[in-house]
């Protein structure tokens, strides 16, 4: 959980780089101590995966974002049930990267229209 906090903080100050090495770390760490089976139905690891999503959001890398937040939807799904604020909240998020893919589809398209071949 420390490890966690530690990327949260980092990312909260901007060091995004530094984040993105924490909440790996704190991925192996619940996995070494409950094993790969457990750890997806661990909510910290969950909390720690949802994190690792908004980092990869944050930075707009949108197919890693909806990569991992798929991941912590699932397992929050299976946890929680799909009424949870989790997974409504994750819903949200999953919903806006696909938003934001897809108004950026439409400014390429409209940049592409607009240049010379």
């Amino acid at each position: 959980m420390m490890v966690n906090n530690v990327g949260l903080l980092c990312a909260d100050q901007g060091k995004l780089a530094e984040a993105e090495e924490m909440y790996p770390q704190a991925l192996q760490g619940y996995q070494e101590a409950l094993g790969p089976v457990t750890v997806a139905r661990f909510r910290l690891a969950l909390y720690t995966i949802w994190n690792l999503g908004n980092l990869f959001n944050a930075r707009e890398e949108l197919t890693e974002a909806k990569t991992v937040l798929s991941r912590a939807f699932n397992g929050f799904q299976d946890l929680l049930g799909p009424s949870s604020y989790e997974c409504e909240d994750l819903e949200r998020a999953l919903a806006s990267l696909h938003s934001s893919k897809s108004k950026f589809g439409k400014v390429v398209d409209r940049i592409k229209r607009r240049l010379p071949i």
